[in-house]
């Protein structure tokens, strides 16, 4: 039991609420960077220039954490998606109700199907990932795809429902909503700064030495801490998260189902050489890392 509690011991843990200050903190002191000199076209208050600095950020993470955003976010980002047709939805929604069966008696929640919405995208891969904390999204190739059994992909659902449960995407959602509005905003006030017309405000940032001082910090906190380290521990822990649902769907006694899962994936996918780099900005493990840690889960989680 500790080690169940231990998987899914709290909706949103704290390591994810020090992420978001520190997201907020670095895109606040980005926006400041480059809203000093274009601001003062239209005002000379500093106290203003600050308030937006850091009211947009807090406003821009507050609403990537609101359910209604993120499903404006998946409508204009997932642009393949669409509803479950009938013969799919009888195929799928008892393997769903399967999952949720075994959660509710092993965690003792209080999980319905009726909480959840269900989606398809158009994608012969066979993928799936969740969405906030009710939206799930298969893809067609995980519907059609004839390698898969029943149990492997109540073993996907399960890892899926993992993340719904610990609201991972809402988290990712409030943080990369939050940096995407930024770097526009970031980049409209870089584009006002490199036309160099004189503000009404004159600062020491007025001249070129100042525009080029502003794009130096504007670089720093953005491609070298934000993009660069914050953006490092972000994947760090996404990878963390996949493992831990990983083990999530383990401890409904699909471990051998997800085990089998991962190695038709890995048979399915392209091989090639990933450089170090990117697979430290990788979104998720390197599958035969997964495999292993299932291989040992007593011990591993």
């Amino acid at each position: 039991m500790r080690k169940k509690n231990k998987i899914i011991k709290s909706s949103f843990d704290f390591s994810s609420l020090i992420l978001i200050i520190i997201n907020i903190i670095l895109n606040s002191i980005s926006l400041f960077i480059v809203l000093l000199i274009p601001a003062s076209y239209v005002t000379n208050n500093g106290y203003l220039i600050i308030l937006l600095s850091f009211g947009i950020p807090l406003f821009l993470t507050l609403m990537g954490l609101s359910s209604a955003f993120q499903n404006l976010i998946a409508k204009i980002t997932i642009t393949n998606q669409r509803g479950i047709y009938r013969e799919e939805k009888e195929f799928l929604y008892p393997l769903i109700k399967n999952v949720i069966h075994k959660i509710n008696n092993n965690y003792n929640l209080k999980l319905d199907i009726a909480d959840f919405n269900f989606k398809v995208f158009n994608d012969e891969t066979i993928n799936a990932f969740a969405l906030g904390s009710r939206n799930l999204y298969v893809s067609e190739g995980f519907l059609y795809n004839n390698l898969l059994t029943s149990e492997e992909r109540e073993a996907v659902l399960a890892h899926e429902f993992g993340h719904l449960i610990k609201k991972d995407s809402v988290f990712m959602s409030s943080v990369l909503s939050c940096n995407f509005i930024i770097r526009i905003l970031g980049y409209v006030c870089t584009l006002i700064i490199a036309l160099n017309k004189k503000p009404k405000m004159r600062t020491k940032g007025s001249g070129g030495i100042g525009i080029l001082l502003v794009l130096a910090f504007y670089i720093i906190f953005v491609k070298i801490l934000s993009d660069g380290i914050f953006k490092l521990i972000l994947m760090f822990k996404s990878r963390k998260v996949e493992y831990r649902c990983d083990a999530f769907s383990a401890s409904l006694g699909y471990r051998e189902n997800l085990r089998s899962f991962l190695k038709k994936v890995e048979k399915l996918e392209i091989t090639s050489n990933i450089n170090l780099i990117k697979q430290l900005y990788s979104t998720h493990p390197k599958i035969p890392d997964r495999i292993l840690a299932l291989e040992n889960y007593d011990n591993y989680f």
